[in-house]
């Protein structure tokens, strides 16, 4: 399975570590600050980006693991650059994401 990991805090450095350790295939770590989507993409021996129109549009999962405020807008990019992907968030107050018919 290809992933394509958005954000660079704990739980998708975690999360990302142990796909990875698990033997899926990390394609990209994208974050907000370019610092902190080298150092992780550097773990885990992937592409990495700052830029949201840099995503990566080739993945099979996206796992957005970003602040609550943040996950509408990147979840938008990320749904208009992958159509037939899985998009997924870790967040746990959120709700639908931009693809469900029901998103405000």
């Amino acid at each position: 399975m290809k992933i394509v990991i958005i954000g660079s805090g704990n739980l998708a450095t975690q999360l990302s570590l142990a796909l990875s350790d698990a033997g899926q295939d990390i394609l990209q770590v994208f974050s907000k600050t370019e610092e902190h989507a080298r150092e992780l993409a550097g773990k885990l021996g992937c592409g990495y980006t700052a830029n949201a129109d840099e995503i990566d549009g080739n993945a099979d999962v996206y796992i957005i693991s970003v602040k609550d405020d943040a996950i509408s807008d990147i979840a938008q990019k990320v749904c208009e650059k992958a159509s037939n992907a899985v998009v997924v968030h870790t967040a746990g107050r959120q709700g639908k994401l931009p693809r469900d018919p029901m998103f405000p």
